[in-house]
């Protein structure tokens, strides 16, 4: 979905480099003389997977097969939770895919240099966010929008937020202005005003894509992140995680 990545090291200017880099390295396993031997890739689906007695793992897929392997490395990851605008996540993913709503302000706080920034979110996650982009980018003006939500931001947020003079705006956000593939021009709110903003950032917690891990009964934190060893290993052992789901 990504269409540009402007910060990582040669995907300047390659369109949807994401999903170029994965067939790329498919490719490339399937076009080695070591790897084209050793790995399979199977276009199917994980419905369940099931531990066995003899300490063999029994994966089911939704094409219906069946697979049995000694260890699995689970590498499902996360998904950050979407603002909800007139009760869809829909309007925000124009603007998400051509880089005006971003989702990591170390990647991507840079951008906010000169430009009328927000975050969205009610939790201090949004406040601290907010507080760094002031600090860091000095953006001319910083925006928290709860999107209808009561803020729950700690004392120490809400006192560097006067500070700094960052707007909370608590009205549902309604629609959004602006052409996705040339710029945002901001949010339409309930009360019926338009409240500037040219860049965001949304932070309202993740989804994490535990369910086969749970099946199993691995444990995970409380974010959903299967919790893992020094070596990526599970508390069930033979089950493995890698990527942003550890």
């Amino acid at each position: 979905w990504v269409s540009s990545v402007v910060n990582m090291p040669y995907t300047a200017g390659i369109k949807n480099p994401i999903t170029k880099a994965t067939k790329d390295t498919f490719n490339w396993i399937k076009n080695d003389a070591y790897f084209k031997n050793k790995l399979h890739e199977e276009k199917d689906s994980v419905i369940d997977i099931k531990k066995l007695k003899s300490s063999i793992f029994e994966i089911s897929t939704k094409k219906g097969n069946k697979f049995l392997s000694k260890y699995i490395l689970l590498a499902t990851g996360i998904m950050d939770v979407q603002p909800r605008i007139s009760d869809s996540i829909d309007p925000i993913l124009p603007y998400a895919n051509n880089g005006h709503v971003d989702y990591c302000v170390r990647c991507d706080g840079h951008k906010s240099v000169g430009k009328i920034t927000a975050t969205i979110g009610h939790k201090n996650p949004a406040a601290w966010v907010a507080i760094l982009l002031h600090e860091r980018y000095n953006p001319p003006e910083v925006k928290i929008f709860t999107n209808g939500e009561e803020s729950d931001f700690s004392d120490d947020a809400k006192q560097l937020l006067v500070i700094y003079k960052i707007k909370i705006v608590k009205e549902k956000i309604v629609s959004i202005s602006g052409d996705p593939k040339i710029k945002m021009e901001g949010f339409n709110l309930a009360n019926g005003t338009l409240e500037p903003v040219e860049i965001a950032f949304v932070l309202l917690g993740q989804i994490a894509y535990n369910e086969l891990a749970l099946k199993l009964g691995a444990k995970i934190n409380e974010k959903g992140n299967v919790i893992a060893n020094e070596k990526g290993e599970s508390t069930v052992p033979g089950l493995y995680v890698a990527g942003d789901l550890r």
